[in-house]
């Protein structure tokens, strides 16, 4: 069978439509982030994580994002109960002038990528508030981005985590280490870079029977969780040219640049450049 036409995933047993069960109301919505107030939550919702876990200092923004959250084309994904919300994480892609958040640490090994043409997706900013989500519910929702990534038009899907956390990501989707273990300063803490080949990773699920034909079957599986999904996350699943920006525009980026000076002293001449390209009326001093 193409591969176009199949997804993989391990959750729940297959439902098939033909059933009559009514599902369970959703207890979560997993979304992409389509406005600036769930972009702005999330970015809280970061903040105050990574402050709790003492990764990082105070701030009278109460934000935490990167310059690489800026680009058009870097996916929020959101899991929300109560309208807010409570879990996110982001999906960085490659590109010439901005690179990967991993380049802080791992430049050498993701340039040994580039040079083959190979081309990288990263998982980061993930963070979840422990005391108002399960456990579970966070893993399905990391579970749906790891497959997320590796049907798209990518060869390699990365992440840079804490070492405690490596063996878990391995376990669940068969990351590999990725360069050896390194103190990152923006965090005050070690980071080890892990990798997956997307190739790789479809044959071993595949080989695994976790295989179904996912726009059938990829929503009822989630509402057999008391999870529901939102129109742009199946769109995206269906629809592998799909894009779905970041609701970003000159003037909400003004406003982040404005309480993250740090941000702003990161862009280089090309990322401004590029960023003004994107988003026009954007005002940019120059480096």
């Amino acid at each position: 069978m193409p591969l176009t036409s199949q997804k993989w995933q391990h959750l729940v047993p297959t439902i098939h439509a033909a059933t009559t069960a009514k599902p369970e109301p959703a207890e979560y919505e997993f979304r992409i982030a389509d406005t600036a107030q769930e972009l702005l939550q999330a970015f809280n919702l970061l903040y105050h994580e990574y402050l709790q876990a003492g990764y990082i200092p105070e701030s009278t923004s109460e934000l935490l994002f990167t310059k690489h959250h800026l680009l058009p084309n870097t996916i929020v994904f959101l899991a929300k109960a109560e309208s807010k919300v409570r879990s996110t994480a982001t999906v960085v892609r490659d590109c010439r002038e901005f690179g990967l958040p991993m380049d802080d640490l791992y430049e050498n090994e993701l340039s040994g990528l580039r040079e083959q043409g190979r081309r990288i997706l990263e998982i980061g900013s993930l963070a979840s508030d422990g005391r108002k989500v399960s456990r579970s519910a966070v893993q399905n929702f990391i579970k749906l981005i790891f497959l997320y990534c590796i049907f798209q038009d990518v060869d390699d899907v990365c992440i840079m985590v804490n070492p405690r956390h490596a063996r878990l990501y391995a376990n669940m989707f068969g990351f590999k280490p990725f360069g050896e273990q390194k103190h990152y300063p923006r965090v005050n803490a070690p980071a080890v870079a892990l990798r997956v080949e997307v190739l790789e990773a479809i044959e071993n699920l595949g080989r695994n029977g976790f295989t179904f034909t996912y726009h059938e079957h990829l929503n009822s599986r989630y509402l057999a969780l008391k999870i529901a999904l939102h129109d742009k996350i199946l769109r995206a699943f269906k629809d592998s040219g799909y894009d779905a920006p970041n609701p970003l525009d000159a003037c909400l980026i003004g406003h982040m640049l404005s309480v993250k000076d740090e941000i702003l002293q990161d862009l280089t001449l090309e990322c401004r450049t590029l960023l003004k390209g994107c988003y026009p009326g954007l005002c940019i001093e120059a480096v």
